[in-house]
């Protein structure tokens, strides 16, 4: 009767597709998709390091290919079905941001990046020799990113000082209590600390204090 007919195959099979009628048979182009063209999920993000106070959204750009459908999932319980996305996050914490592609063929693919959002954007000038107005020592340390410790080097002899992780909700996650020491280096354990970015605040005995931002990453 002229009509087109359409379906989908989502099963590696043979399908024969004939009419019910004898005669006046008729040859039916069927278009199958190559089994090989699986999507691959991709995309990036306007920032990995957000800031409550600063009302900044998030924007994520989808890179990917071989997709018909997406779907987002920001960490925090929200979904979103859009190509490209935005996002505010309510609550300071470290989450992972998901894309999930669906490709014509019934596969999928995903793809994750981590972000961290802050209450409020600490003063951050350097990631190694940061040096608050009340900070009497200046001091860095490395790597950054991190993964199991870090070096921390303060340049001269240091007296007493503690050390504190804490993470982007401003949950104490380790304290190091140094006492004075003749060297100008020394290591800070991280082991069983989780993936994202933290605060890690200098105390001298004095009270003088500083703040670094620190990547651990697995």
């Amino acid at each position: 009767d002229g009509q087109l007919v359409t379906d989908a195959y989502f099963f590696f099979y043979d399908w024969e597709v004939a009419f019910e009628e004898v005669c006046d048979r008729k040859t039916i182009v069927v278009e199958v998709g190559d089994q090989n063209d699986q999507p691959i999920a991709d995309f990036i993000l306007s920032d990995t390091i957000l800031a409550i106070d600063e009302g900044t959204v998030l924007q994520a750009s989808n890179l990917s290919t071989g997709g018909f459908g997406y779907v987002w999932r920001f960490g925090d319980g929200t979904l979103s079905e859009l190509p490209n996305a935005t996002h505010t996050y309510q609550q300071p914490g470290n989450y992972k941001v998901t894309l999930q592609v669906l490709g014509a063929n019934g596969c999928s693919d995903a793809a994750s990046r981590a972000v961290s959002v802050l209450q409020e954007q600490p003063i951050v000038t350097s990631s190694t020799t940061l040096q608050d107005e009340t900070a009497g020592v200046t001091w860095g340390f490395y790597p950054n990113p991190a993964t199991e410790s870090i070096t921390v080097f303060t340049g001269e002899t240091s007296g007493d000082a503690a050390y504190t992780l804490f993470d982007a909700s401003g949950k104490l996650c380790r304290h190091w209590s140094v006492e004075r020491h003749s060297t100008t280096t020394l290591t800070l354990d991280l082991h069983g600390i989780n993936t994202g970015l933290y605060l890690l605040r200098r105390v001298e005995r004095s009270g003088e204090r500083s703040t670094k931002l620190l990547s651990i990453v697995r």
